[in-house]
C-alpha cells in the first residue's frame, strides 16, 4: 500500500505539469491564439506542428539524458522548461513565437512519457498494467479538473490570468515532484522480500549502446505491430479531438468558450471511469486484442461526432468517445510492455513516444492540408475516423494470429 501512495504522490505533480502543457495546450493556447491575436484554423495547425515537431526531437534527446543523468532528474528538468515555456504564453504577441513556446513545452510531455513511466512500470512490480492505469488516471483527472475550473476565465479572455494561474501550480509542483520522487526512489531501492516490493531498477539504456541481439528482439517481437497499427494510428483520434473540437464546437455548433472548456473537460470523465474499471483486471487480458478492438471503436466515433447533426448528439459523441478512448489508453503502454523485455523497457518506450509524436505529427499536418484545401471540419473528423478504425481492425485481426501469441500479448504469455 506504502508503494502505490508514494507513486501516487510522486506521479500526480509531474502528471499535472504534462498534462497543462498538453491538454491545456489544446484549450488554452488555442483560444488564446484564435481570440487573443486573431489567428486562423490554419495558422493554429501549423503551430500544434511546431509543437509536435519539438516534441519528436526531445523524445531522442530524453532517452539519452535519461541514460546521463537518471530518470527522475531528466522528467524534472522536462518539467521545469515546460512551466517556464507554458507560463511565458501570455507574454508572446505574434504566431510564431506561441509556436516556438509550443516547442519548448513538448519536453515536458517527454520527460513524463520517456524518464518517468519506465520507472513507473518498475515500482509497479507485478502489476506494471495497474501503475500505469494509476498514472494515466491521474494525469486525466488533473487536466480535466483545470480545464473545466478555468472555462470562465477563457470565455472572458483572461488570458493572462489563465496562464500565470496554471503555471503558478506548475512550478509548485516541481518542488512536490522533487521530494516525493525522491523518496519513492529510497523506497524502491530498499524494498525487502516481505513486503514484495520489485529490486532496483537497471539504469535506463540509451538508444546508442543497444547491441544487435537487442535490435533483433525488438524487431521480431509483437513491438513493431502494436507501434505502426496502434501507437501510430491513435493520434489521427485523440489529436483530431485534442487540436479541433474546440474549432469544430465554435465553428459550427456556436458554442462559447466555458462551454468548450467544459464539454473538454467532462470527457476526462467517461475515459477515467474505463480506466478505475480496467485497473483491477489488466494485467490478465489479452492487451493487444482489446487496444486493436477498442482503436476501431475509436474510429467509428471520432467520426460520428463529425457526422452529428445537433449540439447535443455531437457533445454525447464526443463523451462516448472518450469513454472508448480511455480504454485505448488503458491499453497502449501496457501492451507495448508485454511485447518487450524489461532490459528493453526504456528504449521502447522511447520509440513509443516518437512514433505517438510521429502519428501526432502526421495527423495534423493531414488537417492542415485538408483545412488549406477547403475541406470542412466535418470532412476531416471523417477522414481520421477512417484511418483509426481501419488500423483498429487490422491490429485486432493481427492479435489472433500465431505471431501475437508467442511474442506476447498479454503479461502472462
Amino acid at each position: 500500500m506504502k508503494r502505490w501512495f508514494w507513486l501516487l504522490a510522486a506521479t500526480t505533480p509531474v502528471a499535472f505539469i504534462a498534462s497543462v502543457t498538453w491538454y491545456g495546450a489544446f484549450t488554452f493556447a488555442n483560444a488564446y491564439m484564435i481570440r487573443g491575436l486573431g489567428a486562423s484554423n490554419a495558422q493554429w495547425t501549423r503551430a500544434t506542428l511546431a509543437m509536435s515537431g519539438g516534441m519528436l526531437v526531445w523524445y531522442l534527446l530524453t532517452v539519452e539524458m535519461s541514460a546521463l543523468m537518471g530518470r527522475r532528474r531528466t522528467a524534472a528538468l522536462g518539467a521545469t522548461i515546460a512551466s517556464l515555456a507554458y507560463i511565458s504564453l501570455p507574454l508572446a504577441r505574434e504566431v510564431w513565437l506561441v509556436s516556438v513556446l509550443l516547442a519548448l513545452m513538448g519536453f515536458g510531455t517527454a520527460g513524463y512519457l520517456v524518464a518517468w513511466l519506465p520507472y513507473v512500470t518498475h515500482v509497479g512490480g507485478e502489476r506494471p498494467g495497474r501503475a500505469l492505469t494509476i498514472a494515466s488516471i491521474t494525469f486525466n483527472l488533473v487536466s480535466g479538473i483545470t480545464i473545466f475550473a478555468l472555462g470562465p476565465a477563457l470565455q472572458a479572455a483572461r488570458f493572462r490570468f489563465v496562464f500565470v494561474s496554471t503555471g503558478g501550480i506548475c512550478l509548485a509542483c516541481l518542488a512536490v515532484f522533487h521530494f516525493a520522487a525522491r523518496h519513492l526512489e529510497t523506497l524502491a531501492g530498499a524494498a525487502t522480500p516481505e513486503e514484495e516490493e520489485p529490486a532496483p531498477a537497471e539504469g535506463p539504456l540509451s538508444l546508442l549502446k543497444l547491441q544487435w541481439h537487442d535490435v533483433r528482439a525488438l524487431v521480431y517481437s509483437a513491438f513493431p505491430i502494436v507501434l505502426l497499427l496502434g501507437i501510430c494510428a491513435a493520434p489521427f483520434a485523440f489529436h483530431t479531438s485534442n487540436q479541433l473540437f474546440p474549432n469544430f464546437a465554435r465553428d459550427i455548433h456556436h458554442l462559447q468558450e466555458d462551454s468548450i472548456a467544459r464539454l473538454v473537460a467532462m470527457g476526462r470523465l467517461p475515459a477515467m471511469l474505463t480506466l478505475v474499471l480496467m485497473s483491477p483486471i489488466i494485467d490478465r487480458l489479452n492487451l493487444v486484442r482489446f487496444y486493436g478492438a477498442f482503436l476501431f471503436t475509436d474510429g467509428l466515433l471520432i467520426a460520428a461526432i463529425a457526422l452529428s447533426q445537433s449540439t447535443l448528439v455531437a457533445g454525447g459523441a464526443y463523451l462516448v468517445f472518450y469513454l472508448s478512448h480511455g480504454l485505448v489508453w488503458a491499453f497502449a503502454l501496457p501492451a507495448i510492455n508485454v511485447c518487450v523485455r524489461p532490459r528493453l523497457r526504456d528504449s521502447a518506450f522511447a520509440l513509443t513516444a516518437m512514433f505517438e509524436i510521429i502519428g501526432v505529427f502526421l495527423a495534423g499536418l493531414l488537417h492542415n492540408r485538408l483545412i488549406e484545401a477547403g475541406f470542412s471540419l466535418p470532412y476531416v473528423f471523417i477522414v481520421c475516423g477512417v484511418v483509426v478504425g481501419a488500423s483498429g481492425l487490422l491490429l485486432l485481426g493481427y492479435s489472433f494470429t500465431g505471431h501475437a501469441r508467442r511474442n506476447g500479448s498479454t503479461n502472462g504469455s
